[in-house]
């Protein structure tokens, strides 16, 4: 028995020492490529890009999809062109889902202001999708 047990050891010693790596790589692919810092960070690094008119300072994705008020607008197009400021703004992240948005109000070159609502999605920490809201002027607060 004692033999049988020596000879069996190696053999399940090296199922465990291959299994282990194995299991580790997997569990990895299951977490997010992006936590809540990482998604926070490229969120405000976008609004950033469009009060600067620089979408190339962006990392984004081959495939990505880009609409505003609902209908397809190119990254660097739409209210790209006009942002002058954010200077009001909620950031929130999900990093389970890779998501991230904010809530916050628009200044215009020519001084309109907007309520502006983004919705970010990242994949491999670059940009995958945006969808951006821009709502009537904001009145002046009475």
């Amino acid at each position: 028995m004692a033999s049988n047990l020596r000879k069996l050891l190696p053999s399940g010693l090296l199922v465990v020492g291959i299994s282990v790596p194995v299991l580790l790589a997997v569990e990895a692919t299951h977490q997010p490529a992006c936590d809540r810092t990482c998604l926070l960070s490229i969120t405000s690094d976008y609004v950033d890009a469009l009060v600067s008119h620089n979408p190339s300072s962006l990392k984004l994705a081959a495939d990505l999809q880009s609409t505003e008020n609902g209908k397809p607008v190119p990254i660097g197009e739409g209210l790209w062109k006009t942002a002058k400021a954010v200077p009001v703004r909620e950031s929130f992240a999900d990093a389970s889902t890779g998501e991230a948005g904010l809530f916050g109000l628009v200044t215009e070159e020519n001084g309109q202001r907007f309520r502006l609502a983004l919705h970010l999605k990242v994949n491999q920490q670059r940009i995958q999708q945006v969808e951006m809201l821009v709502s009537p002027e904001v009145r002046p607060s009475e």
